[in-house]
């Protein structure tokens, strides 16, 4: 926190506070009057004029028109984030909601967590957001190879967390299961537990070893183990659902601005780049507008909150919408799908 921030009165935080409260339920800017009828402050309306002049002058609020009243800049909603704002409590049907989510254990991993961020965007009429952890970073349970046909074979990698990936392929010659087993077996009593890059960077210095030159069911092993590596989606994966609901939001009436945000949605690289800002965090993070590095989407504000494990293992989801919103009860619907989330995975 800045010298600045420290420096304000309770008059003075009472008056950013109910402008911040008044706009983000409205839209509207906030005057004077407005202030001292609707949040009990005892004081008169051209001593809020003061205050909000002097808040303007600190870059907390701004005016849209010279006869208006005030709207929070980004700056403003931050002070109000940190040092103002109390969160709502859940409700039951909101925590009903969320559970129902994530009810059915025998799905896929990806699936449970794409349904949560769908249950997230329904919510809070915003857009869910999901940043899935890469397999590469991920700590294998169990590797299963199974023949198909002739020479097709499916592999199944299963992490600790209980996220499933599976691929089919074809080998160049003809294994039977006996053999998919043996390698599987051989597989998991050596490389359980490790990672999927810890998995390759070994499977890739022992087919260079003279052992695996000689030992052709040893060679298969790997090799079926380095043809999945080559198959599919081994990084950190993006998805973002209910993005629908953003149309529908005033602050992106302009069709420009929808385009130009359903146009940064695309860039995945650096969606998942903001989205990994709360990998290491115990509590949700919040960006506003000039956080995020979208200077052309200057209204934006992301919610999100770590799920699973600390670091480069675990996800991240949230929202992303317009910078007005409720956050004092979208925050605990965040926070607590990702710890709804984490505990299932961790169980």
């Amino acid at each position: 926190m800045n010298e600045q921030m420290q420096q304000l009165s309770s008059r003075t935080m009472r008056v950013l506070e109910a402008v911040i409260n008044g706009y983000l339920s409205t839209g509207d800017p906030v005057g004077s009057m407005t202030v001292v009828r609707n949040y009990n402050l005892k004081c008169s309306p051209a001593t809020v004029r003061t205050e909000m002049a002097r808040l303007g002058g600190m870059g907390y609020l701004t005016q849209t028109h010279v006869s208006s009243g005030r709207v929070p800049t980004s700056t403003g909603v931050r002070y109000y984030l940190d040092q103002i704002m109390h969160e709502e409590k859940l409700s039951l049907i909101d925590i009903e909601k969320l559970h129902s989510s994530t009810l059915s254990l025998s799905e896929d991993y990806q699936v449970m967590v794409r349904n949560t961020g769908r249950t997230l965007a329904e919510m809070t009429r915003q857009a869910g957001v999901i940043l899935m952890p890469g397999l590469r970073h991920l700590p294998m349970r169990r590797i299963e190879f199974t023949k198909l046909t002739s020479k097709r074979i499916v592999a199944l990698l299963v992490s600790e967390g209980g996220r499933f990936f599976n691929r089919v392929f074809d080998w160049g010659e003809e294994l039977e299961q006996q053999d998919l087993t043996w390698a599987s077996n051989y597989l998991n009593e050596k490389f359980k537990g490790k990672t999927l890059a810890q998995i390759r960077k070994s499977v890739i210095s022992e087919l260079r070893e003279e052992k695996a030159r000689y030992d052709k069911m040893l060679a298969k092993a790997l090799g079926l183990m380095e043809t999945v590596f080559q198959q599919g989606q081994l990084d950190e994966e993006v998805f973002i659902e209910g993005r629908e609901n953003l149309v529908e939001k005033p602050e992106f009436a302009d069709s420009k601005k929808i385009i130009e945000l359903f146009k940064t949605f695309k860039e995945m690289n650096f969606i998942a780049e903001l989205l990994s800002k709360a990998l290491e965090e115990s509590k949700p993070v919040v960006l506003l507008s000039n956080e995020t590095g979208m200077q052309n989407i200057p209204e934006l504000a992301i919610i999100m909150a770590r799920y699973g494990t600390s670091g480069p293992g675990g996800g991240t989801l949230g929202i992303i919408g317009p910078m007005r919103m409720n956050y004092s009860r979208v925050i605990p619907i965040v926070r607590y799908a990702a710890e709804y989330v984490s505990d299932i995975l961790n169980a």
